[in-house]
């Protein structure tokens, strides 16, 4: 039961760019969710051939195929500079690179064509780029791992965006909602990760308002917390949808490309040719006359986010 109230709650979130009542009602549908990591849902995943984690399966079977990207890795390493976050989580979800100039800790995330100088001078020198840890490398490890799907954390950090966004309608989102700030607490307090051969993944918790290297209540911080805390699970791709946190730069146009294409990231996930061709009641255009084949928009998320390069000067983009 607490797992269905935080799974509307999430529903809520998804609709409230355009009924902004939806966020009184997800904190109430979170105020009934779950209540304790002990209640996390995980996908259940063992060591037999049937029962292995569909992340590690991926990259037993295409090892290669993807890589740890830039984006989540410089946040992390951007917090941990910060002192708003430890290791734990970076050190639990890659392996170092070989060149310590990925620092700090020596990780560094793929960049488009191989890329390896960030914005700033950040970067890998040497070429090498960090890899996925061994619960999902597809090699080392049995392959066990048990996915979250919805979680406290999530639960908390949905009562915390929809708090903010109830108090400060029309802020910016480095702008602090004390309201949100015991969700947001509660969630780095409590940073359970799945379960490896059965026993949960915990890290340490992290400090609260009142501790020195606290994290305030802010949109962005909000988002960013998240965005790190569901590492692996596409609600975050929600969330930038709605709030255009964190600060992403869409995919280069080919492969051969080394900045980002001029198209956003995409609204949605189109109906295939197929479908458009075998069932007569697929729309060929969204409410908002959008085009559904092409990068378009979801109806109930029908704002573009900002098309954002490498070079840019903001501090949310890396």
């Amino acid at each position: 039961t607490k797992v269905a109230h935080s799974l509307k709650a999430r529903y809520y979130m998804h609709v409230a760019a355009t009924d902004p009542t939806a966020y009184p009602k997800a904190v109430t549908e979170a105020g009934l969710g779950i209540s304790a990591t002990a209640d996390d849902f995980l996908w259940f995943h063992d060591a037999t051939p049937v029962g292995q984690n569909i992340w590690w399966q991926f990259n037993a079977q295409r090892g290669g195929d993807i890589a740890p990207g830039a984006a989540l890795v410089e946040i992390l390493k951007r917090r941990i500079t910060a002192g708003v976050e430890d290791s734990a989580r970076i050190k639990f979800y890659f392996i170092p690179a070989t060149d310590p100039g990925g620092a700090p800790l020596g990780f560094f995330g793929f960049r488009p064509t191989g890329n390896k100088i960030l914005s700033g001078g950040s970067g890998s020198s040497a070429g090498s780029f960090s890899n996925f840890a061994p619960f999902i490398d597809g090699a080392s490890a049995p392959g066990d791992f048990r996915q979250p799907e919805i979680t406290f954390a999530e639960t908390q950090l949905i009562l915390a965006e929809a708090q903010w966004h109830i108090a400060c309608p029309a802020c910016t989102p480095t702008t602090v909602v004390g309201g949100a700030q015991a969700a947001l607490d509660a969630a780095r307090a409590n940073r359970a990760y799945g379960a490896t051969a059965g026993a949960p993944v915990a890290f340490p918790a992290l400090p609260n308002l009142n501790a020195p290297n606290a994290l305030p209540a802010t949109l962005q911080n909000i988002i960013e917390e998240k965005y790190t805390t569901l590492f692996l699970n596409p609600e975050v791709w929600n969330d930038f949808k709605r709030t255009c946190l964190p600060s992403l730069a869409p995919a280069p146009a080919s492969v051969t490309a080394t900045t980002p294409g001029a198209s956003p990231i995409p609204g949605r996930l189109p109906y295939g040719l197929t479908e458009i061709n075998a069932n007569p009641n697929t729309p060929a255009t969204s409410s908002a006359g959008v085009a559904i084949t092409s990068v378009s928009i979801n109806p109930n998320q029908p704002a573009s986010c900002p098309v954002l390069n490498y070079t840019t000067s903001t501090p949310l983009a890396n």
